[in-house]
C-alpha cells in the first residue's frame, strides 16, 4: 500500500506546533517516499540542525544505488552551496513550500560482507585472478577487501592485479542495485 506524503499544513495539524517543521516534514517524507520505491530495504533518515543551516542524512546497506535514492530525496533541498563564492544558493519551490526541505541532504550507501564477496567473485572470474576474502574491520565494523595483495607475474612485468581488481570492485558495486 502506497502511503500519502504529509503537506507542511497537515505536519503542523498533526504535531500541534504553532508553526510548520519543514525539515522533520521532510524527513518524514522522505521515509514515505524511500518505503514506497524499495520497501524491502531499511533506510536510516537522521536530522541534525546547526548554526546556519540543517541537514538531512539518509543511510542503508545494499539494495538501491546512490544515484536512484539521490533521484527520490535530491528533491527536498532547499537550494545548493557554491564552495566558489562560499554562498548558499535558495531555490524556493512549490514542492518545498508544500512538503518540506533541508539545507543539505547526504547519502550513505554501505555494502553487507555478502554483496561485496559476490562481486569481488565475479571480478575475480572476469580477470581471472585470485582474490583474497572479504573482511569486516575490527576497527569500525565496515566490510572491505583484504590489502595484502595477490601480485600476479605477467612474463618480464608484475603487476598487483588485486589493487586494480580492489578498484573496478568497489566502482562496480556502486552501480548495482542488490
Amino acid at each position: 500500500m502506497t502511503k500519502k506524503l504529509e503537506t507542511l499544513v497537515e505536519h503542523q495539524k498533526r504535531t500541534k506546533k504553532q508553526w510548520p517543521d519543514a525539515l522533520k516534514c521532510a524527513s518524514s517524507n522522505v521515509r514515505i517516499e524511500l518505503k514506497n520505491a524499495f520497501p524491502s530495504v531499511k533506510f536510516s533518515v537522521r536530522i541534525s540542525r546547526f548554526t546556519g543551516g540543517d541537514d538531512l542524512r539518509v543511510e542503508w546497506t545494499d539494495g538501491p544505488t546512490v544515484k536512484q535514492v539521490k533521484e527520490i530525496v535530491g528533491k527536498y533541498a532547499a537550494g545548493s552551496f557554491d564552495p566558489m563564492t562560499d554562498y548558499y544558493d535558495y531555490d524556493s519551490s512549490d514542492f518545498n513550500a508544500t512538503y518540506g526541505d533541508a539545507k543539505y541532504i547526504f547519502t550513505t550507501r554501505n555494502h553487507s560482507r555478502e554483496a561485496l564477496q559476490k562481486v569481488a567473485d565475479d571480478v575475480a572470474a572476469d580477470w581471472k585472478v585470485p582474490m583474497p576474502e572479504v573482511k569486516i574491520s575490527e576497527y569500525d565494523g565496515n566490510v572491505y577487501i583484504e590489502d595484502e595483495g595477490v601480485n600476479v607475474s605477467s612474463g618480464d612485468n608484475t603487476w598487483d592485479h588485486h589493487w586494480m581488481a580492489r578498484q573496478v570492485i568497489y566502482r562496480t558495486i556502486q552501480e548495482l542495485a542488490f
